[in-house]
């Protein structure tokens, strides 16, 4: 292969690279910088470089004893290293017909050369560690193997900072996606109806996409529809299934008035889509006519209930998760009798799973912010939120508080 030819090879890698680092040819890299210090030093040498070859210039981001970051091709050694993808010595560059045309020889003073190339995993190259002589010297074995050594650390430091940038990067549009995918886990507003406040809060973790959601929509015959869910794991899958479940639980719940019909429904659609399985889901509908709360669980947690008389745990009926049940099952229903004054709490498990405390000491500690709580299920959720979800906290957490109030 030519020099050319191995130059535009290389020119999209080297030019991917330094997008990537974002290197700064007029500043220059410290950490390169100390590695060329460190071959001048161990060689003896008064000019080393980490160079990189591109296809109409050549960049020092680490260099010592020259106050260029970058020549023309026409003054490169290093280009020579990356065309032979090999160490390439010379005791005097003016008798080398390799060299002796090149003008770094008259204008810069260069006369020994030694030059290792910077390999990549991939086994692209991007260009050379080396060292240089204003006199004729021969560089010995161990001249060379030290240049290897470096040359290694030299690409190590490159991979090693591009693999964290583009994970960076990766995360970031990661993120973007998932807060995406998150605004379509929760309804655009909660509905407003005469004689019930609803409010909720969502948490999301540090650093993690999540899979919890809630919804609460109006329902024909004064009646008010509240649902919550949990799907198994973390990241943009997760959420879009969760996506996927609110979707399909508001449209069966416009279609069948029966909470435990439309669980049902919940878990067909787990059986056809594998990542929904053993995902928790409540629904319940809110008849304020007939002034009841029915609903349904499919292995969810049980739900707050605070009224004048007490603030306790109501299991509900029961329910396995999604995809436990065979296609076709109706999951069974409870039905409480409300009034005004009571409040429906719906949680996810981030809220009262904690590793550095006892479950039975967080679930007591959330009955008894619930039952002390503000009277508005607004205020209620936020004080529930910035008391028991930490900062850093590795799951995400849904809350949702269903108020009655005297009908106007």
């Amino acid at each position: 292969m030519s020099e050319w030819s191995a130059l535009e090879l290389v020119g999209s890698t080297v030019g991917r690279v330094r997008r990537t680092l974002a290197l700064d040819t007029a500043e220059g890299d410290p950490a390169l910088d100390r590695l060329a210090r460190l071959a001048s030093r161990l060689l003896g040498a008064p000019v080393a470089l980490v160079s990189l070859v591109d296809v109409d210039e050549q960049i020092f981001p680490g260099r010592t004893g020259v106050e260029l970051r970058s020549t023309p091709l026409s003054h490169s050694f290093c280009k020579i290293v990356v065309a032979e993808r090999s160490v390439v010595t010379t005791a005097d560059a003016r008798e080398d017909p390799r060299f002796s045309s090149n003008l770094a020889i008259r204008d810069l003073g260069v006369i020994a050369y030694a030059g290792w190339p910077l390999l990549t995993a991939a086994g692209e190259a991007l260009g050379a560690l080396c060292a240089m002589d204003t006199q004729p010297r021969q560089w010995s074995a161990q001249d060379v193997a030290t240049l290897h050594d470096l040359a290694d650390a030299a690409v190590a430091e490159l991979e090693g900072r591009a693999a964290r940038i583009l994970a960076e990067q990766a995360l970031a549009r990661e993120a973007h996606t998932a807060a995406t995918l998150q605004l379509a886990l929760l309804p655009d507003a909660l509905p407003e109806v005469p004689g019930v406040h609803i409010a909720a809060r969502y948490a999301p973790a540090e650093n993690l996409i999540g899979g919890d959601w809630y919804d609460a929509f109006r329902l024909p015959g004064d009646r008010v529809g509240v649902a919550i869910g949990d799907v198994v794991g973390h990241g943009i899958e997760a959420a879009a299934t969760a996506v996927q479940l609110r979707n399909a639980l508001r449209g069966a719940a416009l279609e069948d008035p029966s909470p435990g019909s439309v669980m049902g429904r919940l878990n067909d659609l787990a059986h056809e889509v594998p990542l929904a399985a053993f995902s928790s889901a409540a629904y319940g509908v809110l008849d304020l006519a007939a002034a009841t709360w029915t609903w349904a669980r499919a292995g969810h947690l049980a739900m707050l209930m605070r009224s004048a008389a007490e603030t306790a745990f109501e299991v509900g009926p029961e329910g396995i998760l999604l995809a436990g049940d065979p296609v076709g099952t109706v999951y069974a229903t409870a039905t409480h009798v409300v009034g005004p004054g009571t409040t429906l709490v719906h949680y996810t498990d981030g809220l009262v799973e904690r590793r550095d405390a006892w479950a039975e000491e967080r679930t007591e500690q959330l009955r008894w912010l619930v039952e002390h709580g503000p009277d508005d299920p607004d205020p209620l959720c936020q004080s529930l939120i910035e008391r028991m979800v930490q900062p850093g906290a590795t799951d995400d957490v849904a809350v949702v508080a269903v108020t009655l109030t005297a009908r106007p």
